[in-house]
């Protein structure tokens, strides 16, 4: 693997071989993100071409929902794609026509009026068409995230759900979670724990190693779920945060990663946990930044970026929000979830490791009702209660320096989080003929 230095960011730590205490008291206790390299994944690494998967019998029979855009820069917030159900096999055959440069980017599936199976990545069916990026007419690119069996009630268990793949890849447990690897590296179904090794019979050892075992389960017990995911050379997948550790597989292609700190989210617009800056503007390209997003420039400065190879593999902490570009061919990955804070501190309907723990979704809303509660008032008051709620909010978490210090305070108040979740203020503010409202954030989406 590689990695290289992004404007104003830093180097990703690069780990060979590290032993669960290495990881656990580096990155993961630092909270910062970090390529492992050197695991044992098992032969995946050299094997997972889209031609090898088509060639797994119940691999390519299987049903599945897929993203499709006419733009290779997929929007979350504005759903530039649809979805589209199909087998397996016809998504690996796409992926295989592009490999082989014979023009796969087609319009097979006609832009299609499919909206798939609806619970895809918490969205439904979105209308489709380009942004004006240059992407050619008729051009498709697909993008592939594993849902669970039953996608409205459970999340997707990829090891689980395609035994066949799961002969193939280990995932490091040990090292990422603590947990308890087995030889295919499933995951045991809905119930979130991993399989395999991990169980123990009645009357099994005692003393020291049935505390161990003990210890294995409750780790076990952070692993939330594993996705299988497949996309177009080219293809660029909007930014977005998670609320859960996550540890991106990069199996075939390579892969682009620009992570963004978590005192960077001010400047990243967030609606729900998906940025609305997509397209070149990610970037800066030709130094132009969006003239819309006036904070977002000071958040790209502070990313990090780096570019996986196959056998790479990439810590994602929480929080850290992430842009994913497939570079040069198809890309293949499977990346797993598992919790930092204890289970019962997220909401238990999550499917998609993105919801907002649930003392941080009240925070959240308690902010959205104090807003529209302030836009009520003449701009005067909404400038001095305003101001003093906020830096009591700063005062009382004793962040004042890291907001401050990266120009947070600047982009909230000019509405950079929660861009479009205070509608109802700007509405209230309107009606009592006072002029704009103020910033805030809430809610949770995306992938």
């Amino acid at each position: 693997g590689s990695s290289s230095l992004s404007p104003g960011g830093g180097a990703v730590r690069r780990m060979h071989r590290p032993s669960p205490d290495d990881f656990r008291l580096g990155p993961a206790s630092a909270r910062e993100p970090a390529v492992l390299t050197g695991l044992d994944l098992g032969p995946a690494p050299w094997l997972w071409s889209p031609l090898h998967l088509a060639a797994m019998p119940a691999v390519a029979a299987s049903p599945i929902s897929v993203h499709v855009s006419s733009s290779r820069h997929l929007d979350f917030v504005r759903k530039n794609f649809q979805f589209r159900n199909m087998l397996f096999g016809e998504l690996l055959d796409h992926l295989i026509a592009e490999a082989e440069g014979s023009g796969s980017n087609d319009n097979g599936c006609g832009g299609g009026s499919n909206n798939g199976s609806g619970g895809n990545d918490g969205g439904s069916g979105g209308g489709g068409g380009g942004d004006g990026d240059g992407d050619g007419a008729g051009k498709k690119w697909y993008y592939l995230r594993s849902i669970g069996r039953n996608p409205r009630k459970e999340p997707s268990h990829a090891m689980d759900q395609f035994p066949d793949l799961a002969k193939e890849l280990t995932l490091p447990a040990d090292i990422l979670w603590g947990g308890s690897n087995s030889g295919s590296g499933a995951s045991s179904g809905s119930g979130g724990g991993r399989g395999g090794s991990g169980g123990t019979s009645a009357g099994a050892e005692v003393g020291a190693t049935g505390a161990h075992k003990e210890e294995d389960q409750d780790n076990d017990s952070r692993y939330f779920s594993s996705v299988l995911r497949c996309s177009s050379g080219g293809l660029r997948l909007w930014t977005h945060y998670d609320a859960m550790d996550n540890a991106l597989v990069q199996l075939h292609g390579e892969k682009r990663v620009l992570l963004f700190p978590p005192h960077a989210a001010a400047g990243l617009y967030l609606d729900g946990s998906s940025s609305p800056v997509v397209g070149p503007a990610v970037d800066g390209e030709g130094r132009c930044w969006p003239a819309e997003f006036p904070a977002y420039e000071r958040a790209r400065r502070s990313a990090l970026e780096v570019v996986l190879q196959p056998g790479d593999v990439l810590f994602i902490p929480a929080l850290w929000a992430h842009h994913v570009e497939a570079l040069h061919g198809p890309s293949v990955a499977v990346n797993v979830f598992f919790r930092e804070l204890p289970k019962s501190s997220y909401p238990a309907k999550d499917l998609y490791g993105n919801a907002d723990p649930t003392a941080a979704a009240r925070a959240l809303e308690a902010c959205v009702g104090a807003a529209r509660d302030l836009a009520t008032l003449p701009r005067d008051h909404r400038v001095f209660y305003g101001g003093i709620a906020a830096a009591r909010l700063l005062r009382d978490l004793r962040i004042e320096e890291d907001i401050r210090g990266d120009g947070g305070l600047t982009a909230v108040a000019g509405g950079a989080m929660g861009a479009r979740g205070l509608a109802g203020a700007d509405a209230a503010a309107a009606a009592t003929g006072s002029d704009g409202g103020g910033g805030g954030g809430g809610g949770s989406g995306g992938i």
